[in-house]
């Protein structure tokens, strides 16, 4: 089958690779579209922890194409998306009901072959069904919807918080969208593109502004919850300016592992500030599932483009084009390049 196969830390290429077939309790999937995520350039770079040589791609959905002996409950010819992570449940961490941190966890396209490819094998415990009314583009947002619900049930905010979201890219859009639905008073979205805040407008953005200095001018008391988009550290290091008296500060973004801030303990001392961190989803597939099949959150508008598994490979060897959202891939190439309107 035709996957994009990284070799080793920044060294990739388009290769012909056997289809995994798949164990007793595993199925085959045949990849219809799946998602270009942050952390995909994080592991291309070798600033998130990975293993090599990997087909990446963690985001995605497809049809069964094949069932191991002991499947029983899937079929062949079945719309599905999966839950790329995989933990164990006998561990320390899992019997804690804090499965995220799993001694012994594998994830899809980060310790096991993913997504960019024609196929992948994936175990039957991490399968979803696809709603026949969601677009196989669309299924591959449920993952980055799923991650984001999480992060928005570790906030628990109360009815009627001010929130500021810092970042406005495909990650920051869906906080902005989820956020909404959950009785945010004011949703403001900093980004210092305009074209960026102009789509936070269009997804529901309160207010926009293009520093943490111009939020603050607005709103001198600060937010109730702050959260970053971005895992740049020069950004978080800024966001901490809008915080008001005990907020919330949640950590969505992903930084590269060595990546440094400088904080003031006093300021969390005085302010009385919580700050949050957020990994992965910790099953919340089925609610990202029901909230896009239920009309209440749209992701169409999130994706800007799908392309080839080709076109992809300059992507992460160059970087995605600037103004970009949601990059989605047809590793089949039976789609062209198509810009989404």
């Amino acid at each position: 089958m035709k996957a994009l196969l990284l070799d080793e830390i920044e060294k990739m290429r388009i290769a012909d690779i056997p289809i995994q077939e798949p164990g007793a309790e595993e199925v085959l999937i045949r990849v219809e579209a799946a998602g270009l995520c942050g952390s995909d350039f994080h592991i291309y770079h070798g600033t998130y922890p990975a293993q090599y040589p990997l087909v990446q791609g963690h985001e995605f959905s497809g049809v069964i194409e094949k069932t191991g002996k002991d499947v029983t409950e899937w079929k062949v010819g079945q719309r599905v998306t999966a839950d790329p992570n995989i933990y164990c449940g006998h561990c320390y961490y899992c019997l804690k009901d804090q499965e995220n941190m799993c001694e012994n966890a594998q994830a899809s396209g980060v310790t096991r072959n993913g997504a960019f490819a024609e196929y992948v094998t994936v175990p039957q415990t991490q399968l979803y069904q696809l709603p026949d009314s969601i677009s196989f583009e669309e299924g591959a947002l449920i993952e980055p919807l799923a991650c984001v619900l999480y992060g928005v049930k570790r906030l628990k905010l109360p009815y009627g918080s001010r929130v500021i979201i810092f970042g406005a890219g495909p990650m920051g859009l869906l906080l902005l969208k989820a956020l909404a639905t959950g009785g945010a008073s004011r949703i403001a979205v900093i980004d210092i593109d305009k074209k960026c805040l102009e789509r936070a407008a269009n997804c529901g953005a309160t207010d926009v502004f293009a520093s943490g200095q111009e939020a603050k001018a607005a709103f001198p008391r600060g937010f109730d919850a702050v959260v970053d988009a971005t895992g740049n550290p020069r950004v978080i290091e800024e966001m901490f300016l809008t915080a008001g008296k005990r907020a919330k500060i949640l950590q969505f973004g992903c930084a590269d592992t060595n990546a440094k801030i400088t904080v003031s303990p006093y300021e969390f001392y005085d302010n009385d500030w919580e700050y949050i961190g957020t990994r992965t989803a910790v099953y919340t597939f089925g609610q990202s599932i029901d909230m896009i099949a239920g009309g209440r959150i749209s992701v169409k508008d999130v994706i800007s483009e799908c392309v080839s598994l080709e076109t992809l490979e300059t992507y992460l060897k160059n970087g995605k084009p600037a103004g970009t959202l949601k990059i989605i891939v047809h590793p089949a190439g039976n789609k062209k390049d198509t810009i989404m309107r």
